[in-house]
């Protein structure tokens, strides 16, 4: 019997990290699955999914923990929740850099039982005037039972409130 695992883990960034997880999944025949990882201030950083034999579960969370300077969590992924029903979108924002930007908007997707599942965030200089600009690109599930007019007007009144453009739309 096999099951899903769920790794995520951060260190400080060196050549091979990737290399030495896979390697150890591969030790004890597991197969990667699917993750995603980032280099941010000198940190490596990132979550995996793997499928492993129930026997060998123990073994490979016990090798993650033996890597040096690492910090990595094992958790199995259980039961994944049903998202029928729900529309894919893709939510932009962007403005001159403040505090609470992405928290007055997750407020709102949060009230609304909008689940972001794949989020990317960062603060740059602007073309012309140099100006730090937030940026945040997200995907969200939008449930079926949200009222899309009201979402937006909710979402055109923060995007007022705080300076900044915000374009939620329907992914294809």
């Amino acid at each position: 019997m096999s099951e899903s695992l769920v790794i995520t883990f951060v260190g400080v960034d060196r050549p091979g990290i990737v290399q030495e997880l896979a390697a150890l999944v591969r030790e004890h025949e597991g197969n990667w699955l699917e993750s995603k990882m980032t280099r941010m201030a000198g940190k490596f950083a990132g979550v995996a999914m793997v499928e492993i034999r129930t026997e060998a579960l123990e073994g490979l969370t016990t090798a993650f923990q033996d890597i040096p300077e690492m910090s990595v969590m094992c958790e199995s992924s259980g039961r994944q929740g049903s998202d029928a029903g729900a529309l894919g979108y893709q939510l932009n924002i962007v403005g001159l850099d403040r505090l609470g930007i992405l928290q007055e908007v997750t407020k709102e997707l949060s009230v609304k039982q909008i689940n972001v599942i794949d989020l990317d965030t960062r603060v740059a200089a602007a073309p012309m005037s140099g100006d730090k600009m937030f940026y945040a690109d997200a995907s969200v599930l939008v449930p079926s039972s949200v009222d899309l007019v009201n979402l937006h007007e909710r979402l055109d009144v923060i995007a007022d409130n705080l300076g900044v453009d915000i374009l939620l739309e329907l992914l294809d």
